[in-house]
């Protein structure tokens, strides 16, 4: 039975959310398993049934429930990918968490090399060989040398196949977007650098020397970190 465990002065939709994730976990639900009907789900927790609607509706937002009309809400497989794409847009972070964030990136870019030069396709390698050239005529381009610059680095994680890495890395891309003084690339001098640091990774690649890949690799990231640190 779903049961109210929170303070009254919490929204009731708030607690209705809490109480519905509390009840899935606890009543050890499996994906595709029903939810009870609303008007239970009100009648057990005492709230009315749009508190109800709103608490299910936050549930299928970040992938937890699905609701299939005609049969009710039934649990969902979750998935990382559509919690990160409904993070509301303009979420800020401060300085210390975007270098957080940005060590989280390091560490999942630099892990995953040895899997890219693995399943790395002659064809992918020449997508990586456009985005440089293009990268390289857009240097003097600030807004739109950064989008190409992740672009290139969204190129390379998915070649790995792993979904949430992926996610991951383009979820830190989007913050450091929001919070453009955070990590940013910000003089035409500075950009060919970074220039160079993916050249340098490119020819790693292309030579399918992981070695050479992954010491260009740190000095980027290096790179990045003591500039930040100087600039704070």
């Amino acid at each position: 039975m779903l049961k109210p465990s929170f303070p009254k002065r919490k929204r009731q939709s708030v607690e209705a959310f809490e109480a519905l994730r509390d009840y899935i976990v606890e009543s050890g639900l499996r994906v595709g398993d029903l939810l009870p009907p609303e008007a239970k789900i009100a009648q057990d927790l005492n709230c009315g049934k749009s508190s109800v609607r709103e608490a299910l509706r936050i549930l299928e937002t970040i992938g937890i429930v699905e609701v299939m009309h005609g049969k009710g809400t039934v649990v969902k497989e979750f998935n990382f990918s559509r919690l990160f794409r409904n993070l509301p847009h303009g979420v800020w972070i401060n300085k210390e968490e975007m270098l957080e964030f940005f060590e989280v990136r390091k560490a999942i870019e630099l892990f995953y090399i040895d899997k890219v030069l693995e399943k790395i396709t002659s064809k992918e390698i020449i997508q990586l060989e456009h985005i440089f050239n293009l990268l390289q005529k857009a240097v003097d381009k600030g807004s739109e040398f950064h989008q190409i610059d992740k672009k290139f680095h969204l190129t390379l994680i998915r070649i790995t196949g792993n979904k949430t890495a992926t996610d991951l890395v383009e979820l830190y891309w989007n913050f450091r977007e929001e919070s453009a003084s955070s990590l940013g690339i910000t003089s035409g001098k500075a950009r060919q650098q970074v220039l160079r640091w993916h050249r340098n990774i490119l020819k790693g690649i292309e030579a399918k020397d992981a070695k050479r890949v992954k010491a260009a690799f740190e000095e980027h990231f290096s790179n990045i970190e003591r500039g930040w640190l100087r600039h704070n």
